[in-house]
């Protein structure tokens, strides 16, 4: 629909040859080819307008007029609304980034190598492309792409320090291609994989980048063409630019690798080892025995958390969902606290308090591990409310965790509780499904005979 064909080009448009048309005399409105942002948050508005569909309109009808209503609405305020407004900001980016580069000493190399980053994250630098032909047309020099490359360039040095410095396989076996993947231009598997994620690196990657953009626009390094970055963009500065070229990137990438490597990141353990070690660090010996492990007695365990309850198969990390730490259940979470599912005692809680593990005076020993990868957040979003050694009873909160700000950084909710030594049991029935209180009976197990 943004890029209907009826619609002005948005090419053509940037480059005068052709008009906006305007709807009620005001309301200016083209295509959106290269443009990210408008859709994006179209489809977000549109999210919240089914949302608020589903609980007006009766299911009887919902099938058929629920996705007309949505599309109406989302076409409308995306051509009327959201479009022309942010036609209008990329026109006002377009406009700063023109002026940055006619500023003298560097400056403008400095700010735009530095915060020209963050345009590639809502999607807003294809309207450069506007800028870099207009200058191509007129001087057939490109001023723009050395500085833009460098960009790219420091991310790549700041991913490949994640990958060399961190011990999480995962970690590693994202960082090390996208850090090359970045070398040749592509750099959103770096970004959105790595830097932007992790936080710290993608301001050492503008750092780097504000130091390779200083270089390249004190140096008067221009590009001979465009949408070339990196390793490709080589073929842009074969008119006896190259030596300079390489020296700014291989600057940029080393300043940004230099950081990240010292101080712009802090490697955390392996998500399966840390979750592993919680599970071989309960024990129940100094937990007073009780009735509840005699063979063949029948345990329950209360749910810690209130949500909806699914299999544990369906969570995505196999370290649960193949049983590696135990069967249980995972639940996908409507608020941010978890409650002691059964008295017991704290035996483990991870330096990054992404997960409890306790044990019952049943011999029972049970993990519960808020979201995936969590770990990778180091403590971040999660309050917890016990110590280890603490001594609990059913209901206790122990862990309390911003779920907004979890995902916001890109990391699933769905929270496996699990026994560890499910092995000990004959029989582990579950007893709720759907949506579930915290403090519900959620486990039936029976010890081996």
């Amino acid at each position: 629909m943004l890029v209907n064909p009826a619609l002005p080009n948005a090419y053509e448009v940037g480059q005068q040859t052709a008009s906006p048309l305007y709807f009620f005399g005001f309301i200016p409105v083209v295509g959106y080819q290269g443009s990210v942002l408008p859709a994006f948050i179209t489809g977000i508005v549109g999210s919240k307008i089914e949302k608020f569909l589903k609980k007006k309109i009766p299911d009887s009808v919902d099938l058929i007029i629920t996705p007309f209503l949505i599309l109406l609405s989302s076409s409308l305020l995306a051509l009327f609304v959201i479009g022309p407004i942010f036609h209008q900001a990329e026109l006002v980016v377009l406009a700063v980034v023109e002026k940055l580069l006619v500023l003298p000493l560097g400056i403008g190399g400095l700010i735009y190598g530095c915060f020209g980053q963050l345009l590639g994250i809502f999607g807003i630098h294809h309207i450069l492309n506007f800028l870099e032909i207009s200058m191509l047309s007129q001087t057939g020099w490109n001023m723009l792409n050395p500085i833009g490359t460098c960009g790219n360039m420091a991310q790549a040095g700041a991913v490949l320090a994640v990958a060399i410095k961190s011990r999480n396989a995962k970690m590693k076996q994202i960082a090390y291609p996208s850090a090359f993947s970045a070398t040749l231009g592509i750099t959103e598997p770096a970004v959105f994989g790595v830097t932007l994620r992790l936080g710290k690196p993608f301001i050492m990657s503008m750092i780097g980048g504000g130091v390779g953009g200083f270089l390249a626009s004190i140096l008067g390094l221009k590009a001979t063409g465009m949408a070339l970055t990196g390793i490709p963009g080589t073929l842009l500065y074969l008119n006896n630019q190259l030596p300079i070229y390489l020296f700014v990137n291989a600057v940029a990438m080393a300043v940004s690798f230099a950081l990240t490597y010292t101080i712009g990141y802090k490697d955390a353990p392996e998500e399966s080892s840390a979750s592993a070690a919680a599970s071989k660090k309960i024990s129940v010996s100094d937990v007073p025995a009780s009735a509840s492990s005699v063979e063949g007695q029948e345990i329950v365990l209360y749910s810690a958390l209130s949500g909806k309850v699914i299999p544990l198969e369906q969570v995505e990390d196999e370290v649960f969902s193949k049983g590696v730490l135990g069967q249980g259940i995972a639940i996908i979470p409507v608020s941010g606290r978890v409650l002691a599912p059964c008295d017991g005692i704290i035996r483990t809680i991870p330096s990054t308090r992404h997960a409890v593990g306790l044990a019952d005076p049943g011999d029972v020993e049970i993990l519960v591990h808020v979201g995936m990868d969590t770990v990778q957040l180091e403590g971040k979003f999660f309050d917890c409310k016990v110590a280890e050694g603490d001594v609990v009873k059913k209901g206790d909160v122990l862990l309390e965790f911003d779920m907004e700000g979890i995902q916001s950084a890109g990391y699933p909710l769905v929270t496996p509780m699990v026994v560890c030594n499910s092995d000990d049991y004959s029989k582990m029935n579950v007893l709720a499904d759907g949506n579930i209180q915290a403090g519900t009976e959620l486990l039936r197990l029976v010890k081996n005979e």
